[in-house]
């Protein structure tokens, strides 16, 4: 198994060396890394090309044109991979020297094209290490690991990538990613603690999870309660429903890319199952369907795509 590491960097100088060190110190070398610069003007370039320089694997640099955003950067880079395991990385973090071993195991053991997630310990900006994972905030918070969706702990066979296409409007690459592998039902959430995950003020991402603070005590309350207006719930569930049919199209796409026919049967049958649910579900908030209508989706499954029963009281209550 050839393994790539895709890393989008963009002014990272302060941080992005401890990161290259790390992947330097595998217990098993990746055979390329895959660096797509959206224009810095620090030094990342010379830290990537001195690193690229000593590195014992095939080290690939590419600056682009024009600032592409970190989604499209990163599209870029794993694009640009050769492996048949690719990874992504940020370029501020530090991952632990069995990282690129462990993963890889998982998936050598799997029949079929997987995605993975490893769990990461928080740390500050200066890799003190907070004793909290990011997966046990997540569950602090009463929510499931579904929720737990990082490129920088993402990934995945080779076989994703000519799903991935042009990203859907508004869409990061690793929420795209993880989408279609949970509808593909190809996600698997690996335990271990394998990288560090530095917080600092130049952070691109911001939530609650990537805190090391204890979580307030009716945070699962706060997550049973209903989000927004029902017309922002609406809007919520239309996208949803947008995506759904995008990942349907790439599914029929995918045939003899590595993917067994049986498995992308059952992926758009589960998607038009779900499809159906998010349809029903915006015909209830609509007010285009009677009040006996969460009996009707409960019947058909169809609130195993929400919440299950708390959907269904919430939508009693409408």
């Amino acid at each position: 198994m050839k393994i790539s590491i895709a890393m989008a960097s963009y002014n990272g100088g302060r941080h992005i060396g401890a990161q290259l060190r790390s992947f330097g110190s595998q217990t098993r070398p990746p055979d390329q890394l895959v660096i797509c610069d959206d224009g810095s003007t620090d030094d990342t370039i010379a830290i990537v090309t001195a690193f690229a320089a000593e590195a014992p694997f095939e080290v690939v640099i590419h600056r682009n044109e024009v600032n592409l955003g970190y989604a499209r950067n990163f599209l870029g880079a794993i694009r640009r991979c050769t492996g048949d395991l690719i990874f992504l990385s940020d370029q501020d973090d530090v991952w632990l020297d069995d990282k690129v071993a462990t993963v890889a195991a998982v998936h050598e053991a799997a029949e079929e094209p997987l995605l993975t997630i490893n769990n990461q310990e928080i740390a500050d900006a200066s890799m003190v290490r907070s004793g909290r994972t990011t997966l046990e905030q997540i569950r602090r918070h009463g929510r499931k690991d579904a929720s737990f969706v990082h490129g920088c702990c993402t990934a995945f066979g080779a076989a994703f990538v000519p799903l991935l296409g042009d990203l859907p409007a508004g869409m990061a690459h690793d929420d795209w990613l993880h989408f279609l592998a949970t509808r593909l039902g190809r996600r698997q959430v690996v335990p271990d603690v394998l990288q560090l995950y530095r917080r600092h003020s130049g952070a691109t991402t911001s939530s609650v999870f990537n805190s090391s603070d204890e979580p307030d005590r009716w945070a699962p309350l706060a997550q049973a309660t209903p989000k927004g207006s029902r017309a922002e719930r609406q809007a919520s569930l239309e996208r949803r429903l947008r995506l759904l049919e995008e990942a349907g199209s790439r599914l029929e796409q995918a045939n003899h890319r590595g993917w067994a026919p049986a498995r992308l049967k059952q992926a758009r049958d589960d998607l038009a199952h779900e499809a159906a649910a998010v349809g029903a579900r915006l015909q209830l908030l609509s007010g285009r369907r009677g009040r006996l209508a969460p009996l009707a989706m409960l019947a058909s499954g169809h609130y195993r795509h929400f919440d299950g029963l708390r959907s269904f009281v919430r939508d009693l209550l409408l």
